[in-house]
């Protein structure tokens, strides 16, 4: 009986040391990591407002990037495992339109947007290559400034600050003078602008090398003649000059001819307007906030019903115009 009961002590003896080895072990993983405040300084960006924002923490080992997401724009705390990491930030609303790649580390992390697939360009007589045409970003806000290390010796009131700034530019464009202009059966035409950089490397707080073309709308304005639009884009490459070229695209023809003469004028009908604003763009004081004027458009005198965008149309008919400044 006596054996019996010490058969059983011994038994339960085991059954807590094995618990309190499983115990330890938990709080030696919990304790690889720590609490760390994460903060969010707009003194760059003053006007921001995100409704959220994101964080990448690259360990300097490598491996996937970590995420957390923050609800408004101030930050917050999170749990981080002890290393040595960089950082990226940038908004987390409103970003249905961004892309992400080469994510493996921060100096190749790359914010970009995709392909229209609705629209065709075709290529200039005076093109080198073929620009792609792609969605316009939304607003980004980016912050690449952070480089820290979180070690078991670390305060436990350890705070790391980012400082998000503006990482896309906003684009207006003014056509004055514009002739023929009610002859638009509807109140806008489409346009691109070629030569803006394809995406934003946060890092190198610049945009990629690789260029492609932008989509925006041009708002007619009867009384005044002229035609207003504005889009945000990843701006200009600083390594890698490439013409900016505004196309405005209008679609004439005989269907709404009324007499021979018409028809004559309308035989060769120009389809598309280039307008080379390379210094202006490139030239711009704020090139965050850049103003694009064009003085004189000459419109045909007849012009389609569905003259703004238009699917899956080829072989335009391009009219270079000298633009005088």
């Amino acid at each position: 009986m006596i054996k019996r009961l010490s058969l059983y002590i011994l038994i339960a003896l085991l059954g807590i040391a094995a618990t309190g080895c499983r115990h330890k072990g938990f709080e030696m993983e919990e304790d690889a990591s720590r609490h760390l405040r994460v903060v969010f300084d707009w003194r760059k960006a003053p006007d921001a407002d995100p409704a959220s924002m994101v964080l990448f923490l690259f360990e300097k080992n490598g491996g996937a990037p970590i995420r957390f997401v923050f609800s408004g724009r101030d930050g917050g705390e999170i749990s981080v495992p002890y290393g040595h990491y960089d950082a990226i930030a940038m908004n987390a609303d409103n970003t249905d339109w961004a892309l992400l790649r080469n994510t493996a580390a921060r100096e190749t992390f790359e914010i970009y947007t995709d392909r229209v697939s609705a629209f065709s360009l075709p290529a200039r007589a005076d093109d080198e290559e073929v620009e792609q045409l792609k969605n316009t970003p939304g607003m980004l806000w980016t912050a690449s400034d952070g480089t820290f290390s979180v070690m078991p010796t670390d305060p436990a009131d350890l705070t790391i600050t980012l400082y998000p700034e503006e990482a896309v530019c906003h684009y207006t464009v003014d056509v004055y003078d514009v002739e023929n202009i009610t002859s638009l059966e509807e109140t806008s035409l489409m346009a691109t602008c070629s030569g803006l950089a394809e995406g934003d490397i946060p890092f190198s707080k610049a945009g990629t090398d690789v260029h492609e073309t932008l989509p925006f709308v041009l708002t007619a304005d009867k009384k005044t003649n002229s035609l207003h639009g504005e889009f945000l884009t990843f701006g200009e490459s600083p390594n890698i000059y490439k013409k900016n070229i505004i196309t405005i695209h209008t679609f004439s023809g005989p269907t709404m001819v009324t007499t021979r003469a018409e028809a004559d004028t309308t035989e060769h009908k120009v389809n598309a307007y280039d307008f080379d604003v390379s210094n202006q763009a490139h030239l711009a004081l704020d090139p965050h906030h850049v103003h694009i004027v064009i003085r004189g458009l000459p419109l045909p005198r007849t012009v389609v019903v569905g003259s703004g965008v238009r699917p899956d149309v080829e072989d335009w008919i391009t009219e270079n115009i000298p633009l005088s400044m």
